[in-house]
């Protein structure tokens, strides 16, 4: 019996080790994930900031708003709407 009882509180404690070892690994995934979704959030934003660039520097050299909506794959209009300042 006291066998028994040694051998389950052995395997509790090693289970108690596993489940802090999961969570552990858990909140590192978490974190991992946090910081794959920051990162790409920040390309995102980067990404539509270079877009605006280039289609004033598109305007200015005198694209047309067919021509940016085109690029865009999107109506002349729609491209106008969102980027247009002229």
């Amino acid at each position: 019996m006291e066998e028994r009882l040694s051998y389950f509180l052995e395997v509790s404690a090693g289970v108690s080790e596993l489940n802090a070892l999961d969570s552990d690994f858990r909140e590192t995934v978490a974190e991992s994930m946090a910081a794959r979704i920051e990162a790409t959030a920040q390309m995102r934003d980067a990404a539509a900031a270079m877009v605006t660039l280039c289609v004033d520097q598109a305007r200015s050299a005198g694209l047309t708003w067919r021509q940016v909506g085109d690029s865009l794959h999107t109506s002349p209009q729609a491209a106008q709407q969102r980027y247009g300042r002229d």
